[in-house]
């Protein structure tokens, strides 16, 4: 059993592949902001990330608590963050794997990796929000290690 940790601001998107590798004996964590993605990565052993690139640092909540300036100052959305934790993730703990799983293209994901300070080489398989959802699991699964053909199951 893999624990897999959905980093994603819109869990609705990807609960079904979650929901999908849970029947399959895998649990699924869900992270809807870097800060909390980086909490749950610390906290306990996590087999593969699912990184969403467009995503809040943090919480509404968090930013409250250090006041409005805060909140006003946030954007709605970090076009980089996901490229960020996915920076940290290598930093601090190399050995997980990883797979995007963005509304970005490829193409424009990688732009943003080589835009960031300093920039950021995405080694990752990388997945549209949207595309066949048998294909997406098939990467995922693959990324855990899992064979995703029927004569090895």
């Amino acid at each position: 059993m893999a624990t897999i940790l959905f980093a994603d601001d819109e869990p609705q998107y990807v609960r079904v592949y979650g929901e999908a590798l849970e029947r399959q004996g895998h649990q699924p964590l869900y992270a809807r902001n870097v800060k909390d993605a980086q909490a749950r990565l610390d906290a306990q052993p996590i087999h593969l990330l699912v990184l969403d690139i467009m995503m809040p640092y943090e919480s509404v909540r968090s930013l409250l608590q250090r006041g409005v300036a805060a909140l006003v100052e946030a954007p709605e959305k970090e076009v980089r963050a996901g490229i960020y934790l996915y920076r940290w993730l290598q930093e601090r703990h190399p050995g997980i794997p990883v797979v995007v799983l963005s509304v970005l293209s490829e193409d424009t994901i990688r732009e943003l990796a080589q835009e960031a300070d300093p920039p950021v080489e995405m080694g990752c398989p990388m997945l549209l929000k949207g595309q066949d959802p048998d294909h997406a699991l098939r990467v995922l699964r693959g990324a855990i290690g899992e064979s995703t053909t029927e004569e090895a199951r």
